[in-house]
């Protein structure tokens, strides 16, 4: 069991930590927990629900609920928009999947005005639509008093601005609920608002197994610090081929060499020749200026002939150049055999069944590596960047187990970007 600091609990890490799969292992083991993925909700919104043509008469056939100041107000707040009217509706509908949270079969509908404009949740953004959702589950659950509330990710489609509301409202719903709230997350603006108010528990990943870190812990400061690459001076720029090779990059230094990872920013190219291109044309001064950064490039695995013959050239030119190295192997080809080997382990990052990632890799059997990771990301039901990442991890766990890593870490000393 978890020991929650406060009424209001945030648990915060890097993408891919486990963040998801904590939360439901904390409501299996908190009787009649609530456990809200509110992107699902939203997307539901937003296609299976929004697409129907009988909206409109659900509107003309259910009357508006009763919305009370206090949500009135968050909603305003959250969507940073002083609406002239909110209408809120819960129109029945069958095995609907609010059903467990709420516990009735109904789907919300709102309706707003605002600069003598009036339309509805079809139409509204991501983040306004987010919001009120929000509210609306907050205010509608049936007999929520005691019952506690676990919301993975409230404030992903919310913008910047609207993120450092959210846990001041959420706040004041767990007292008023008399229940906990845990909230999962890794946006900055909600983290910095957890560790003031000392309610934040940090998930870290060491080998295979995770640890909680609270905020009387000694090393939280230390573990917080330098967690997503930004609270400490950047000193490396690292640019990478591609996406899948800028993920890769990302989660090998990230595992074997952690300080480089910390004081290093990543960017993607369009390919190798634009990475050398730049290279190329980058001189590397004999004396770093204090305050400039430094430069690394970090070509696809199966790039070995370009990449030697680039470095044979240059070698023979005047001035120095920055490094230009290999990764440990193709990013797609080392993502799609981690994977098939390691299906259970990736199933569980994503939080996705084993047998339903099992039938996809199943169907896709027989691509080539680029497009079999595209097939992946496309159809995992997972968004773009936490997939990559979870793909790149597999991949770098499996380098460890092969000895890849240290051979990466090996190339890394030799261009003097960490010691030996």
């Amino acid at each position: 069991m978890v020991e929650l600091p406060t009424p209001l609990t945030l648990i915060f890490g890097l993408n891919g930590v486990g963040k998801t799969r904590l939360l439901g292992q904390i409501a299996a083991s908190m009787g009649g927990a609530k456990l809200v993925s509110l992107h699902n909700l939203v997307n539901y919104l937003h296609t299976a629900f929004g697409i129907r043509t009988d909206v409109a008469e659900f509107i003309e056939e259910t009357s508006p609920l009763s919305i009370s100041n206090e949500h009135l107000s968050a909603v305003r707040d959250l969507v940073r928009r002083d609406y002239e009217e909110i209408r809120w509706y819960a129109v029945p509908i069958m095995d609907s999947p609010f059903r467990e949270l709420v516990g009735d079969d109904v789907v919300p509908i709102f309706v707003v005005r605002h600069g003598g404009v009036e339309y509805d949740f079809r139409t509204m953004g991501l983040g306004e639509l987010s919001a009120h959702l929000l509210a609306w589950l907050l205010s509608y659950s049936r007999d929520s008093r005691g019952v506690p509330l676990l919301l993975d990710e409230p404030e992903a489609f919310l913008p910047p601005p609207s993120r450092g509301v959210v846990l001041n409202y959420l706040l004041e719903a767990a007292i008023k609920r008399q229940a906990p709230i845990i909230v999962a997350s890794h946006s900055l603006e909600l983290i910095r608002g957890g560790l003031d108010a000392e309610s934040a528990l940090l998930l870290t990943e060491t080998g295979n197994s995770t640890a909680l870190i609270g905020p009387t812990s000694q090393d939280l400061a230390d573990q917080v610090a330098g967690l997503f690459g930004r609270s400490v001076d950047s000193e490396w720029l690292v640019l990478c081929e591609d996406e899948c090779g800028y993920v890769l990059a990302y989660e090998a230094l990230r595992r074997f060499a952690p300080q480089l990872w910390q004081r290093s920013n990543f960017l993607w190219c369009k390919g190798y020749g634009d990475i050398e291109t730049i290279w190329k044309h980058l001189p590397r001064p004999p004396v770093k200026p204090e305050g400039l950064v430094n430069f690394a490039f970090l070509a696809d695995g199966d790039m070995v002939d370009e990449v030697t013959a680039a470095t044979k050239r240059a070698s023979g030119e005047a001035g120095m150049r920055w490094p230009l190295i290999l990764l440990p192997g193709d990013p797609d080809e080392l993502m799609k055999n981690a994977a098939e080997a390691n299906v259970g382990l990736l199933a569980d990052r994503l939080n996705i069944s084993e047998g339903e990632l099992s039938g996809l890799f199943m169907r896709i059997r027989g691509r080539e590596p680029h497009n079999w990771v595209q097939d992946v990301v496309d159809s995992s039901g997972v968004e773009r960047q936490p997939t990559l990442r979870a793909l790149a991890h597999s991949a770098v766990l499996e380098l460890e187990r092969s000895g890849g890593g240290k051979e990466f870490r090996g190339v890394l000393a030799a261009a003097k970007m960490v010691r030996g």
